[in-house]
């Protein structure tokens, strides 16, 4: 009997060229030859003449037969079936090295860059096609072993490029449309590494129906089940009486002439900071929140604000992320106890963009029917409004009208300055009305701190402030959803974990209505090529009574129930 090997592809034939081995056919056990493995298949020939290939982990070899009946060896199989695979090295043409000569870089340094000829590629291996080289560098000194290794890109001038604004500045004096995102300088990517899936059913080559940039397949290792039957959508679809305003004169946008790059004179990203705000002066903000060289460094809670149809900036604007077709390369594929997965085919640096979640929006009326009728399991609120409010100082569930108690502090104020007023002359010219208004603000403050002093000594509770969603008319400021079970994008495979490398964002682009943000996700952490994307349900064990939903992610922090 041959021996067998236990790896990540699970039970395998252990063998080399040439070896005689039994195999199942029609029910007989029958001697063959291997002739070649590749890709942990191996292809035979048996007496007859007949050649076959044949993955190694198939019960068809007598000797995988056999250590299939130890359940020791079932267990383990049992995990390593859904990540069966092995990591390839892309191949990258291989260019003639130059030496650098001084010069002023313009788009000659560069060949074209032309987007859609580069459909289903790994995005950080389009620079490298293009003659680019990526290098990792570490500083020579007596403390060698110690030091960090650094990445550097050299351009096709065999410019040496160190960080992302000097390709960014690179980029632009060339006039590529070659995008910032294409590069990176994370040491531990390896951008030639891609995961291959085990032979198994491809049960759909495209996913997407041909909707998106790239074809996302699907594969099935672990039984004959087929994907469900979705509609595929790339965006969210109002149902019933939802609308989403997306007229143009309710975006702000900007002026920039330099696809963005400067934070501090775009008017967009400024609206992504001064949302941070829990000040009414909007001095307390999160000066960096947004997008940086388009990778999400940290999740903001009150969304990021895109660029948009008003703004003559380019694709290749750096505020441009959510809209843009998803350019990683994924694979849908069945798991043994948590339905269908994503997983990534190559390396993926933290704060890329990976997809929307879409689906049907409604109501919260339809919303209930319809998850009495077929389950809630693809629901996702937009509760934006409430999670930012519940996380700014100041707020209450119970909120007053904060616009009543603006007209107490403003009669109050106007009190005090007709009292001022009565004592000083009847005069009016220009100096005194600019007088006037300088009193009115005086006074302004100081009913607000006599207000202040007065809460402090008598305990009297903070005033609370009005929900935003108390703005918008009666019967449109509900909560709305989106429901990916019968329309969708490839966001509704994505798992649970209670150890996540994928994010939430919310986004805002084609409306700054508060009420719809774009539900998206970003990774949270490097996530290696083969690995399964999942983000966090966050949902709180007990919450639903009589309802209870194991969870089987399989990290070391699981908690072991998501209901």
């Amino acid at each position: 009997m041959m021996n067998i090997t236990l790896d990540r592809s699970g039970v395998l034939l252990k063998a080399n060229i040439k070896d005689k081995v039994k195999v199942d056919k029609g029910g007989l056990q029958l001697e063959a030859e291997i002739l070649e493995i590749k890709y942990n298949v191996a292809k035979v020939r048996f007496e007859d003449g007949i050649e076959e290939c044949i993955y190694l982990g198939s019960r068809r070899f007598s000797a995988v037969t056999s250590a299939l009946s130890n359940p020791p060896l079932m267990e383990k199989l049992d995990i390593y079936r859904e990540q069966a695979g092995t990591i390839v090295k892309a191949k990258v043409p291989r260019f003639t090295s130059r030496s650098f000569i001084p010069h002023d870089c313009s788009s000659k340094c560069m060949v074209r860059f032309i987007p859609k000829l580069f459909r289903n590629q790994n995005p950080l291996l389009i620079p490298l096609r293009f003659g680019w080289s990526r290098e990792a560098v570490k500083a020579a000194g007596p403390e060698l072993a110690s030091q960090v290794w650094h990445i550097c890109y050299v351009a096709p001038c065999a410019k040496r490029l160190r960080d992302m604004e000097e390709i960014s500045h690179y980029l632009s004096i060339c006039e590529s449309e070659m995008e910032i995102d294409m590069f990176t300088f994370d040491p531990w990517v390896n951008v030639r590494d891609e995961f291959v899936s085990i032979p198994g059913k491809l049960m759909d080559p495209d996913l997407t129906q041909g909707k998106e940039l790239n074809p996302i397949p699907a594969v099935n290792a672990v039984d004959q089940s087929n994907p469900p039957n979705v509609v595929y959508s790339c965006e969210a679809q109002p149902q019933g009486d939802v609308e989403i305003r997306k007229d143009p004169d309710f975006l702000v946008g900007c002026s920039c002439q330099d696809n963005c790059r400067d934070r501090n004179t775009c008017t967009c990203v400024q609206l992504t900071v001064k949302a941070t705000a829990v000040d009414l002066e909007e001095h307390l903000v999160l000066h960096d929140a947004g997008y940086e060289h388009r990778r999400l460094k940290d999740v903001i809670i009150t969304g990021i604000f895109e660029c948009n149809s008003k703004c003559p900036c380019s694709r290749t604007c750096h505020n441009r992320v959510h809209q843009q077709p998803i350019r990683v390369k994924l694979q849908v594929f069945k798991t043994l106890r948590r339905g269908w997965g994503i997983r990534a085919l190559h390396d993926i640096p933290q704060g890329t963009f990976i997809c929307k979640y879409t689906g049907n929006v409604l109501n919260i009326d339809d919303a209930n029917r319809e998850g009495l009728e077929h389950g809630d399991n693809y629901f996702c609120e937009l509760d934006l409004i409430e999670i930012v409010e519940k996380q700014k100082d100041g707020y209450e569930s119970d909120v007053t009208d904060i616009e009543e108690e603006n007209e107490s502090v403003a009669s109050d104020a106007d009190r005090q300055t007709n009292q001022e007023d009565r004592k000083s002359d009847e005069n009016c010219n220009g100096d005194s009305k600019q007088q006037m208004d300088v009193d009115q603000n005086s006074a302004l403050e100081e009913v607000e701190n006599k207000r202040k002093l007065e809460a402090e000594e008598f305990n009297i509770p903070p005033r609370k402030k009005k929900s935003v969603r108390k703005y918008y008319p009666e019967g449109e400021d509900d909560v709305y959803l989106v429901d990916a079970l019968k329309s969708g994008n490839i966001g509704r495979y994505l798992n649970h974990s209670c150890d996540p490398n994928v994010c939430v964002q919310n986004v805002f682009q084609a409306t700054h209505d508060l009420r719809f943000p774009t539900i998206s996700f970003f990774t949270c952490k490097f996530v290696k090529a083969g690995d399964e994307l999942c983000w966090n349900y966050n949902y709180e064990v007990g919450s639903v009574p009589g309802k209870q939903i194991d969870c089987h992610c399989g990290s070391e922090t699981c908690k072991g129930r998501l209901l």
